[in-house]
């Protein structure tokens, strides 16, 4: 069971901690504000369903629940919170109700001690709960030292099964810590003193206020960077900002910040060899970017946090993004454009909304987003139609139907028109806006999906169908975070007798090999990469492909010597002396799904004799990826790693160089055909 714990603790380490602080703990699951799927101040974790029930429950009118129909999925819901008790041990009591459990389901709790965890149960058969069972009462405890900086609470479902949780109580030394008082003076003279508010807001915005805010944000994160006091972690610079914000009303603002800059900026850029608030990722050289709060329980009217928000992802930016030359806009404007925009915010959508676009921004198809309050996903809708989709010439083509579900009225090749009686067109131009790409076929990739998401039961559909006829639909819905489209393509089969496929989303890296080995002989193989790979990887194609080792691609990173500067390293190689190495010819297929691993294994591919890479612009998004905490709960990812081509010629934004043009239309999505692989098959044949 502790290996279990340990696997829930590392994923709620890895969001860095949404940390919770105060009297009002709803510990019963009844505060649940503005349409949220979740308790006010829950996250979920893993990759199960988690959502709240008024219809079973234990005590009061809701229950949080945990759902997952997959054997292997493991995940459920958290709340954590900075420890400023004094005591002996803690203790999670909790009511737990279980249907059809396969695996084990149950409480946790934990703690952080300077970024480590101690796990410990004080009856480990309480965790393994399984089968049906009725409400009981469940309850762990943990000692608890001066160490431990914050503590975790929820429950989690391993395995198929559901189950439901209700009415927690947190004890310390046996006294229910809601009953143990604590007061706002006391929260600002302790370490803490702004976890929960900055306790800055601004009235109204003029331009002088905006070019102090300007002048301090770039400011504030070059000594973020670069000061060594910064550097040691001693100071919190988030609270340091604070401080200083209410100084931009000041008409000795200039003389202030210079005062106040000078003050941390003795010995900067003095070569330090680590800084608290980054670090670089071993032999791959992408940021990691550390120690930063996500503000979980911020006030959606508090200016600070906004700014720091602004501020923290900015310099981010400017100094550890490596394709910050082409993002095509120059980024110090950007700077002074949001300032505004993040202030005026009323709301947490419509902050997280403003956020988005300030990630847009980049134009980086790595910029995957999370949210642990579920705000955006229920923007977007978290139910969707029961299919796939793409976009041929701008019409939204239907490419997969879940035959399980009631879609009778669909077929693959029909256009959708209309969602919920708005036209696809103008849905993508509304909610594009908010969603990050590196060119428009990866923009268009992800569209596909969230047009056709609800946050209803039913969705209605306008759909011109294959005889030119218009139709208008309703079907059911299903959550869109279960559902997946199932493309059923073999790991690898034969075509022809004499051309080998391969499909690296499946293939597994034991299968490789014995496949290789009936491919050799082959007049062709293709590698189909419109997928992201399994264990498909570069040092294993490496053994097959190439007579000789070829450069293949060179990287761009900085360093915490030099933050903002970066070097462009050696080129890399692929391949070795080889004189048994695959003879026949090489087509490799991509199209707007090739992105990062599978476009740098294109690159490294595209290198081996006889080889054409055939399809269309790829994702444009390689280099490692490396996330960035933003208040609020939310989250980010960036490129972290640039990779260019041993000329120089990059692949960000643009995507991998094309031999043989080749995309899917609508009529060959109607008629089943992949121009592709049709193609490819010209190709090696010719």
């Amino acid at each position: 069971m502790k290996k279990l714990f340990l696997i829930i603790t590392f994923a709620l380490i890895s969001v860095s901690c949404n940390s919770q602080h105060s009297k009002d703990y709803n510990l019963g699951f009844e505060s649940k504000t503005n349409n949220h799927k979740l308790p006010d101040g829950w996250f979920a974790w893993g990759n199960n369903i988690v959502k709240t029930d008024s219809r079973l429950f234990h005590s009061g009118e809701k229950s949080a629940v945990i759902e997952s129909d997959t054997a292997d999925h493991l995940g459920g819901i958290a709340y954590i919170m900075i420890n400023t008790f004094q005591g002996e041990n803690v203790t999670l009591e909790g009511y737990v109700k279980t249907e059809g459990v396969k695996n084990n389901a149950g409480l946790f709790i934990s703690l952080q001690e300077n970024e480590e965890v101690h796990l410990e149960s004080k009856d480990v058969k309480a965790e393994y709960i399984r089968g049906t069972t009725d409400w009981k009462k469940y309850t762990i405890t943990l000692p608890l030292t001066k160490k431990s900086g914050k503590i975790l609470i929820g429950g989690f479902l391993k395995g198929k099964g559901k189950v439901l949780l209700d009415t927690f109580k947190i004890y310390i030394d046996g006294k229910n810590i809601e009953k143990i008082f604590q007061t706002a003076q006391e929260l600002y003279q302790s370490p803490d003193e702004f976890f929960l508010d900055s306790r800055f807001r601004i009235d109204r915005l003029n331009n002088r206020q905006i070019d102090n805010l300007y002048q301090l944000g770039k400011i504030w994160g070059y000594l973020k960077y670069h000061s060594p006091e910064a550097a040691k972690g001693n100071i919190n610079w988030d609270y340091e900002l604070f401080r200083f914000l209410p100084n931009i009303h000041s008409k000795n603002f200039d003389s202030l910040l210079y005062s106040w800059s000078r003050s941390f900026s003795g010995g900067v850029n003095a070569g330090s060899k680590e800084n608290y608030y980054i670090d670089f990722v071993p032999d791959a050289g992408n940021p990691i970017f550390k120690n930063e709060e996500s503000y979980n329980r911020m006030q959606w009217d508090d200016d600070g946090m906004k700014l720091l928000a602004l501020f923290r992802y900015w310099n981010s930016i400017n100094y550890f993004f490596p394709y910050k030359d082409i993002i095509g806009k120059d980024w110090d404007s950007v700077l002074k454009e949001y300032i505004p925009k993040l202030v005026q915010t009323k709301d947490e959508l419509t902050y997280k909304l403003a956020l988005l676009q300030l990630i847009k921004e980049i134009n980086d198809s790595h910029a995957f987003n999370s949210d642990f309050r579920s705000t955006l996903e229920e923007f977007y809708g978290t139910n969707t139609a029961p299919l796939g989709a793409r976009f041929i010439d701008d019409q939204l083509v239907v490419t997969y139907i879940d035959n399980q579900k009631k879609t009778s009225a669909l077929m693959v090749g029909d256009i959708i028109t209309e969602v919920d009686h708005k036209k696809v067109g103008d849905l993508l131009t509304e909610k594009s806006k908010y969603e990050a790409a590196s060119n428009r076929p990866a923009l268009l990739r992800n569209m596909s999906a969230k047009i056709v998401r609800t946050n209803d039961n039913k969705i209605t559909l306008t759909i011109k169908k294959t005889n030119g006829k218009v139709e208008t639909t309703t079907v059911e819905t299903v959550p869109y975070e279960t559902f997946t489209v199932r493309k059923n393509i073999p790991a690898h089969k034969e075509i022809d007798h004499n051309i080998g496929y391969i499909y690296p989303e499946v293939i597994r890296k034991d299968e490789i090999h014995t496949v290789m080995k009936k491919f050799m002989n082959k007049k062709g193989i293709i590698i189909d990469l419109r997928c992201y790979p399994k264990e498909f990887s570069t040092f294993i194609i490496s053994d097959y492909f190439f007579p000789d080792s070829k450069e293949f691609a060179q990287f761009k990173a900085t360093s915490l010597q030099h933050p903002g500067k970066f070097q462009i390293s050696e080129n890399s190689k692929i391949g070795k002396r080889n004189s048994n190495y695959y003879k026949g010819k090489l087509a490799i297929l991509v199209d707007e799904t090739t992105q990062s691993a599978s476009e740098f294994i294109v690159m490294a591919l595209r290198t081996a004799p006889k080889s054409a890479v055939i399809g269309s612009q790829t994702a444009g998004a390689d280099g490692d990826l490396s996330y960035i905490q933003l208040p609020g709960g939310m989250g980010t990812y960036i490129s972290g790693l640039g990779v260019y081509y041993p000329n120089g010629k990059g692949t960000q934004r643009t995507g991998i160089a094309i031999d043989l043009q080749a995309k899917q239309t609508l009529q060959s999505i109607r008629n089943g055909e992949d121009p592709l692989i049709q193609k490819a098959i010209e190709f090696i044949n010719r």
